[in-house]
């Protein structure tokens, strides 16, 4: 960090990636007047910090939970949910909108959030709980590693009904996959990520072949957003731009910049216009995640 901050030939940054990350250094990065644009960190209170070279590329928690609470409610439609979170920033934060928006709106109970340790070989209490509850749907805020062996353990105890488990963002990757094996078909998350493997647009399928030529792999999740942010990075520097506050400029001035995933215009605030935040929910189907659609429309009953 210390390098990245004191070397004037460090002009922006792609990331941080988290959103405890992103809280732990962001008044470095702002104070040394680096731009700074995340592809990923979801936490609401990110954009509470007055920085003013700090942009988030996707949604945030506030507006993933909303979606879960609503995909919850009208399409999965338990006798009740239980909630739980890793207790991190962006797990806890993510957690506590679902429970307090589905508290609010008071159509299936809810049962009170319950926060587990990270880093665990064993669950079992966690989901001990989660069975006794009788609940049918369970949403947790919080990371892969953990959420896999979650799902792995929870199926272990034969509920007496299926339970479905949805998360955020944080869950959708192959380390969930991995560690949940079979036990996690079916689960759900709700992913500010766009589905750029079946994009039609041309110049997302090039992404996509050179990607896979590479790498010998799809793109994972917030590939293309980074790749967006880095596009904008070199804009400016084409426009030239090639100092920190120019290139913050440059960010904040931006109207409709054509990436990848989505068209990109900054509030004030660093984040995102509401009409670009949109949310998507893909399902664990046979060791992969499968694009299921867009979160308003799927909960609309489209």
């Amino acid at each position: 960090m210390d390098k990245v901050v004191n070397d004037s030939k460090f002009v922006g940054v792609i990331g941080p990636a988290f959103s405890g990350e992103s809280a732990a250094v962001g008044d470095r990065l702002d104070q040394a007047g680096l731009p700074f644009i995340t592809p990923s960190a979801t936490d609401d209170a990110l954009s509470t910090h007055g920085w003013t070279h700090w942009f988030r590329g996707v949604g945030d928690n506030s507006d993933e939970a909303k979606p879960a609470g609503q995909y919850i409610e009208n399409v999965l439609k338990p006798n009740c949910t239980f909630v739980a979170s890793d207790g991190s920033a962006y797990g806890k934060g993510l957690a506590s909108i679902v429970e307090s928006n589905l508290a609010g709106d008071a159509i299936i109970p809810v049962k009170p959030e319950q926060d587990v340790q990270p880093a665990q070989k064993s669950y079992l209490d966690l989901v001990t709980k989660v069975k006794a509850s009788g609940c049918t749907a369970f949403f947790y805020g919080g990371y892969s590693p953990e959420a896999g062996l979650i799902r792995k353990q929870l199926t272990g105890l034969n509920p007496p009904k299926p339970i479905t488990i949805l998360g955020g963002d944080g869950i959708k990757d192959d380390t969930f996959l991995s560690t949940a094996g079979t036990a996690g078909e079916g689960t759900l998350s709700v992913c500010p990520c766009s589905d750029i493997a079946s994009s039609t647009d041309p110049v997302a399928q090039k992404f996509v072949s050179d990607y896979k030529a590479k790498y010998s792999t799809d793109p994972g999740i917030y590939a293309a957003e980074g790749w967006d942010i880095a596009q904008m990075y070199i804009a400016a520097m084409k426009a030239g731009k090639t100092n920190r506050q120019s290139i913050t400029d440059f960010i904040t001035n931006l109207q409709g910049f054509h990436g990848l995933t989505k068209d990109y215009t900054f509030q004030p605030n660093g984040e995102l216009f509401p009409t670009s935040r949109t949310m998507f929910v893909y399902q664990d189907k046979s060791g992969a995640w499968a694009y299921l659609g867009d979160a308003a429309t799927l909960v609309a009953g489209g």
